[in-house]
């Protein structure tokens, strides 16, 4: 990195030995439109050397540069496309503040061969949600859920009003199907119903695919642009599930859109307005992650108007025969299918790690595997029927019980320590940092056990 001044403190080397590892380009100018700093990817990618703008006024030395109309109106520009000759690229201009003052801009800038597979990736994953959004609707009503009476009765007093709810609990729970239900039992049920998966589409697209982009905004960009996800929710609501995996720079702008009802395309100058009901869910913390900084404070408070907190199936085991029997009800796979009295103990004394959805999936395991009108210990799936026995049964492990591979074994009572870690200590940071100090392992391999089990 080349500065136009030499102010060499530890702090600036180490500054320098960021921006010059940065895969970015980097420029900033001061107060009177100077370039104070410039990287070696900025040169690399504009052909210009450093020595060449350095401690000289932006505007002369690049014509039509837009950073210094940032500097006069104090607003930032994301997603500019940019072509100087043949040099494509595309790039976001903020102001810089120092105690208040506006001191100068900078610009980033990624190169036209990134941009270009940015497009590419972009489509893939625009025709995937476009099958998504042709696959999933807004099918289940408030009056679909069973038990959870009181968190009903809050998410029937959300969907009176516009404003945001906020889903939390784990992975299983059943939060897209609130979601449904508070939609459904709103004034916008017949409008659409969108969907979107914040921790299935990659961070450096989720900007374009929520907020759409124009035409040019990069190399393989579709001529007339694309409309992003919450012009496509106009007038109706956007689900934007694992809300927590969403990049610090585009929780910003979401707050800005929950605030001002505004979108931006990437690319565009021009802001649109859209009317959306925002439900958001997560299975993190998310009071922790404000506390740690990695989750806006004011998104958090915008989204928390109506907060649903849908606790685990472990938690309301009374519950459980009142799934069971809607899920092997009339409307089942196998109407008047029995419940063998050893399943009904298993099932009331498992922990259920994957909630609902797990005691759905097993039942519709057995349901089919089995061949009576009952079903019984080894209709269900394989490690659930072998190790989930309630404590105090007879042992399973007898002459006439089939052995099973011993990695199968280990990894169901890993499982169990596991799942009864984190029952004792809490699924926040806090309870599994405690989790991990009992079981003697690290923060980091409690993380990886706990994908590797499926909890």
């Amino acid at each position: 990195m080349a500065y136009g001044i030499e102010r060499r403190s530890d702090r600036e080397v180490w500054l320098k030995a960021v921006l010059d590892a940065l895969g970015d380009g980097v420029l900033a100018i001061d107060r009177e439109e100077r370039v104070w700093l410039v990287n070696p990817e900025y040169s690399r990618i504009t052909g210009v050397p450093a020595a060449e703008i350095l401690d000289r006024p932006l505007g002369n030395v690049r014509p039509g540069a837009m950073l210094p109309e940032v500097l006069r109106t104090g607003k930032p520009l994301s997603g500019v496309y940019r072509r100087v000759g043949e040099v494509e690229y595309l790039v976001d201009m903020a102001p810089i503040h120092i105690d208040g003052r506006l001191v100068g801009a900078v610009s980033v800038m990624k190169d036209s061969s990134e941009v270009l597979g940015m497009g590419k990736e972009l489509e893939r994953n625009q025709e995937h949600l476009r099958v998504a959004q042709s696959l999933h609707g807004a099918r289940y009503q408030l009056s679909d859920i069973i038990g959870l009476d009181p968190i009903v009765a809050l998410a029937r007093r959300g969907a009176e009003t516009n404003r945001p709810v906020l889903i939390s609990g784990e992975s299983g729970t059943g939060k897209e199907l609130f979601a449904q239900g508070v939609h459904n039992a709103g004034a916008r049920s017949s409008q659409r119903f969108v969907p979107v998966n914040c921790a299935a589409i990659p961070s450096h697209l989720m900007e374009s695919e929520l907020f759409g982009y124009d035409e040019g905004a990069f190399t393989s960009a579709r001529k007339g642009g694309k409309m992003g996800l919450f012009e496509f929710a106009h007038r109706g609501t956007i689900f934007l599930d694992e809300i927590g995996d969403l990049a610090p720079d585009l929780q910003a702008k979401l707050l800005r859109v929950l605030e001002e009802g505004r979108i931006r395309r990437v690319g565009s100058n021009r802001e649109r307005e859209v009317d959306v009901r925002v439900i958001a869910a997560t299975n993190r913390d998310l009071e922790a992650m404000v506390e740690r900084k990695a989750f806006r404070e004011d998104l958090y408070f915008r989204l928390n108007v109506y907060h649903l907190q849908i606790p685990p199936l472990r938690h309301r085991r009374d519950e459980i025969p009142r799934i069971v029997q809607a899920i092997c009800g009339p409307a089942g796979p196998r109407p008047g299918i029995r419940i063998a009295p050893e399943v009904w103990r298993l099932f009331l004394d498992y922990g259920w790690p994957g909630n609902v959805r797990e005691l759905r999936n097993a039942l519709d395991y057995a349901v089919h595997m089995a061949a009576g009108e009952e079903i019984r210990l080894e209709h269900l799936p394989p490690l659930l029927g072998r190790y989930g026995l309630p404590r105090g049964s007879p042992d399973a492990a007898g002459s006439q019980t089939p052995l099973a591979p011993l990695s199968d074994v280990i990894r169901q009572a890993e499982r169990r320590a596991l799942a009864a870690a984190l029952d004792r200590f809490g699924r926040s940071v806090a309870g599994k940092r405690e989790a991990a100090r009992a079981l003697g392992i690290s923060l980091a391999t409690l993380y990886n056990r706990l994908k590797q089990v499926g909890l």
